[in-house]
């Protein structure tokens, strides 16, 4: 048996991080590669559905606003003139819902009910032109935007159903939550208004306003949604990059372990003090001392 503890000393510590430093390298850099891909396509996303949805509000007010501006010219006359060609604008235009005219900001005259009364604030339209409403006494708590178009003491007014603004926002934004802003007030998808502040993305936040209207679209995606779309999107990469940090783990590990070469291989076995020596004693036969010793070594 030995003179000595034969007791190992631990392994270097860089030999056992070594492999786990050698799977984590390629898995961390591709998962921050996925990760910048990802955030691009979701930002693309969100700015492409915002463009889609002004896009679709701007050609729905385009409508509303024409019929406004094709009546501007009869503000002034008898309502009972003028009912005729209030009524033809909304069944004529598509998503204009009721049509009004009025003089020196007192609305007179309406294709829902004929002769009217009722006074208008100006400052109530963004830019003099738009009104995110929630609702009116016909029909309260429905949105509606309202158009206004004036030539000095001469108004006429076109409403669009928050119905196809509401629709609008669910049909564009299957994947995101979109939401139209108008002033201080906004409309989200389930055709309700809010005045309150305007709620914030997690990822890839964007806005959009028009450069023809008083309105503005914001869309993005919760707090998350990176990772989420990663999972969905780059599913197969995501397996190739931990099949991938497998590999390189391993490799790794039996490198280090693989001689590489004779003095290599006794160095480092000298080091982890995988030698074993064991003496023998020499004896003399002929008095039976000892007179020295073979060192014999595992």
């Amino acid at each position: 048996m030995p003179f000595f503890s034969t007791t190992p000393r631990p392994a270097r510590p860089l030999r056992l991080i070594a492999p786990w430093l050698a799977a984590a390298l390629p898995l961390l850099a591709g998962l921050g590669i996925l990760y910048w891909q990802a955030e691009r396509d979701l930002a693309a996303s969100a700015h492409d559905t915002a463009e889609q949805a002004l896009a679709q509000f701007e050609l729905m007010l385009d409508n509303v606003a024409d019929s406004a501006n094709a009546l501007l010219p009869l503000a002034g006359q008898p309502c009972a003139d003028a009912t005729l060609a209030l009524r033809e604008q909304v069944t004529r235009r598509p998503f204009v819902r009721s049509t009004n005219l009025a003089l020196d900001d007192h609305l007179y005259c309406s294709s829902l009910f004929g002769e009217f009364s009722e006074p208008i604030n100006p400052g109530d339209y963004v830019g003099g032109h738009l009104w995110l409403m929630d609702g009116n006494p016909v029909t309260p708590g429905q949105a509606l935007l309202v158009y206004r178009a004036f030539n000095d003491e001469q108004t006429a007014l076109a409403t669009l159903d928050g119905y196809h603004l509401a629709n609008a926002l669910r049909m564009i934004g299957r994947e995101q939550s979109v939401l139209l802003k108008v002033g201080d007030n906004w409309l989200s998808p389930d055709g309700l208004v809010h005045d309150d502040t305007l709620p914030t993305f997690g990822v890839a936040p964007t806005q959009l306003a028009s450069q023809r209207y008083p309105l503005s679209v914001s869309t993005g995606y919760p707090a998350g949604e990176t990772w989420r779309w990663i999972a969905s999107q780059y599913a197969p990469l995501l397996g190739l990059l931990v099949l991938l940090a497998v590999a390189a783990g391993t490799l790794c590990h039996w490198l280090l372990k693989r001689a590489q070469s004779p003095r290599a291989e006794l160095a480092r076995a000298l080091e982890a003090n995988e030698f074993i020596p064991y003496y023998q004693p020499v004896v003399r036969s002929l008095t039976g001392r000892w007179s020295g010793a073979e060192v014999l070594m595992r």
